[in-house]
């Protein structure tokens, strides 16, 4: 039990490592915190800021707690989280305010909270810097193709199942949650380590190359109706020889849905298509 107390200490000091990253953010909070506890007067803020804030400090890097936390309650990819209640900003925008009025000069005030902002800013990143930000396609804030999908694939007050390509799983039941699929954002977690028969039709989905045959067989055992790929995917088979048939094209993937499914047929009346019960 002590190693896995001080493995769960370890996995704190690292937590925060990654929660505090490459700036000076957190060294300002604690500037900040140690600020408040000598000289805030106010008996509310102390409460807030400075006494409750120093307990989830406290707490989160106690050996015991965090070995509790860790093994029997949470675990190490959900603890950090624990963190998210150090209200950081407000404690060193607050610290920061505080300081401007106690500075009576004029100039040194602005310069004051000058080198502060500038300093907060030099330790952050361009949001838009980042390759997941792209610019809205529509109101819904998703990528255009999901959207697109979903409307072909959606069946007003029904329930359907599809499996989509990894870059719309976490996109497509944001715009329709009637739309279930066999697996979900779990596969692309890595450290979630999940198996059994989703991950094997995840995978399926993914590999460099798609046996028709092989999908099609894990889609009928959970019922699937869709079949969302993409054009650029190299296919071993035809899914239209296995049952399923292409119903609709969009930018960059073909829809494919189970002749068996019970909307089928309504769904090719929907799209204007002969409902084709290829043998």
């Amino acid at each position: 039990m002590l190693a896995e107390i001080m493995e769960a200490f370890r996995m704190t000091i690292d937590m925060y490592r990654d929660f505090s990253g490459t700036g000076m953010v957190t060294v300002f909070f604690l500037a900040a915190l140690c600020y408040l506890w000598f000289w805030e007067k106010d008996k509310g803020i102390r409460v807030i800021l400075v006494y409750l804030v120093t307990a989830v400090l406290v707490l989160f890097f106690f050996p015991l707690f965090s070995y509790l936390a860790i093994y029997h309650f949470l675990d190490n990819e959900v603890y950090y989280r624990f963190l998210w209640l150090m209200p950081m900003g407000v404690i060193a925008c607050y610290v920061v305010v505080r300081v401007l009025e106690q500075i009576e000069n004029g100039c040194r005030r602005a310069l004051f909270g000058v080198a502060c902002a500038a300093m907060i800013m030099v330790q952050g990143s361009l949001i838009y810097a980042n390759p997941s930000v792209v610019k809205a396609e529509n109101p819904y804030h998703l990528p255009q193709t999901v959207i697109d999908a979903a409307d072909i694939i959606g069946i007003d007050g029904q329930w359907v199942k599809a499996v989509v390509p990894a870059e719309m799983i976490q996109f497509i039941r944001q715009y329709d949650s009637m739309i279930m699929m066999p697996y979900g954002r779990d596969m692309l977690v890595e450290s979630w380590d999940v198996q059994g028969g989703n991950r094997e039709m995840y995978e399926a989905m993914e590999a460099d190359i798609i046996h028709a045959q092989y999908l099609v067989l894990l889609c009928q055992q959970e019922k699937v109706d869709y079949i969302v790929v993409r054009q650029t995917s190299q296919i071993g088979g035809d899914f239209e020889e296995w049952g399923f048939m292409k119903i609709a094209s969009i930018t960059g993937y073909d829809i494919y849905m189970d002749k068996h499914s019970q909307y089928y047929e309504e769904k090719c009346a929907e799209l204007g298509i002969e409902a084709r019960r290829k043998k």
